[in-house]
């Protein structure tokens, strides 16, 4: 499962049970196993994801030209 296609089946599961993504994230972390499969892949691939790109995303120590 690709980035953009696990967080639009987050974003659909927001919608069916009418909470906000971060609230999802939340309930996921708690209890992954009262969600469908399919969500919890997306989780997964989420998940995943994003710690790749905190890590890119990081600003980086610039060297101060003199």
């Amino acid at each position: 499962m690709k980035f953009i296609t696990a967080v639009r089946q987050l974003q659909k599961e927001c919608e069916f049970l009418g909470i906000t993504f971060t609230e999802l994230i939340s309930d996921l972390e708690k209890a992954p196993l009262s969600f469908p499969n399919r969500t919890i892949e997306a989780y997964k691939v989420y998940y995943t994801h994003r710690l790749h790109l905190i890590h890119i995303l990081l600003p980086q120590k610039t060297r101060v030209v003199q």
